[in-house]
């Protein structure tokens, strides 16, 4: 993940500065790290000085920032709620994260429902992705917001046909989902 984030925004400040005609090192030349002294010296490209120096240094002591001030159930808490991201046709949805999630809820869910939220998983995200509602939607309020608005989707709307009706999760299965939220 953190090798793609990093593509990403190499490609974006690359644009940037193509765009505003700012001068860019080629990032396989070598650089000599400053404060060393020239005989001992170590060289690494820029690349090596951006990614490794920089970007990576700086996402790792945010984590660690994270790590110290959240307790470890909120840390996974938070990352459960990540595979709810609707971006990219839900590009994030993960029935490992979402039966993690499910347990968070030990009270309102138990054996039986996740062993149901398991058989229909792959049918529940085959759903998501093929509904117009949801192609534009880029966080998950806005599909609680539909789901609360009475915008109902398609294979979740009670008076579906008899035969969506049957292809359709249960609202009971997914309720707490969308509830918790």
């Amino acid at each position: 993940m953190m090798d793609n984030c990093w593509d990403n925004m190499l490609s974006g400040m690359i644009e940037f500065c193509v765009g505003r005609h700012i001068l860019l090192p080629n990032m396989e030349d070598i650089e000599v790290l400053r404060g060393q002294p020239s005989l001992a010296a170590q060289q690494v490209t820029y690349y090596h000085r951006f990614y490794v120096d920089l970007y990576c240094h700086v996402i790792n002591s945010i984590v660690q920032e994270l790590n110290d001030r959240f307790p470890k159930t909120i840390i996974e808490f938070l990352t459960c709620i990540s595979c709810f991201n609707p971006t990219a046709s839900f590009a994030a949805f993960d029935m490992v994260k979402l039966l993690q999630f499910a347990q968070f809820y030990h009270l309102n869910v138990n054996d039986d429902d996740l062993l149901l939220l398991r058989s229909q998983f792959d049918r529940f995200l085959m759903l998501l992705r093929r509904d117009e509602a949801l192609l534009n939607l880029n966080s998950i309020s806005c599909v609680t917001q539909k789901w609360i608005c009475g915008e109902k989707l398609e294979w979740l709307n009670a008076e579906a046909s008899p035969q969506r009706a049957l292809d359709r999760p249960t609202e009971e299965s997914l309720g707490f989902v969308i509830y918790s939220l």
